[in-house]
């Protein structure tokens, strides 16, 4: 009796489990296609780069876990898997963890004003990895 108490308890408990992040749109069947192309592509150069490794792993991700929120995501997508993605604005970097040498995500946001020649201070944002109940659509905020 106390097994199939516990049982229903747990089987009530498991059915409110509230999905994080919520599932995502469904995206056409073309651009999932265009996406998965330029995943092969891209992946004989995979294990050149920490940075490479991380924008691949997002797009492959978001696909196998149907993880684009808004129909834009497809063109975000497309835009870290470009070669020249990068130059400024949100620039994706990845780390190898000392825990569990899984890569992670990091990010600087680079104003478009900024050059490396020119004398000046510029804001400097950095977006850290995790995952809160929905999507984000803006990084932590640092100022250096």
């Amino acid at each position: 009796m106390l097994r199939f108490l516990v049982f229903v308890i747990c089987g009530c408990a498991l059915a409110q489990v509230k999905r994080i992040p919520p599932p995502g749109i469904v995206i056409s069947e073309a651009d999932r296609a265009d996406l998965t192309a330029a995943l092969t592509k891209l992946k004989p150069r995979f294990d050149s780069s920490l940075d490479l490794q991380i924008r691949w792993k997002a797009v492959d991700w978001a696909l196998r876990y149907n993880e684009f929120f808004k129909p834009e995501d497809v063109a975000k997508a497309r835009q870290i898997l470009d070669e020249a993605f990068g130059q400024a604005g949100l620039i994706v970097h990845g780390f190898q963890s000392e825990i569990d040498d899984s890569v992670q995500p990091y990010g600087l946001v680079i104003p478009p004003s900024y050059s490396p020649n020119a004398k000046g201070k510029w804001r400097l944002d950095v977006w850290l990895h995790g995952r809160a109940t929905r999507p984000q659509s803006s990084p932590s905020s640092m100022t250096a």
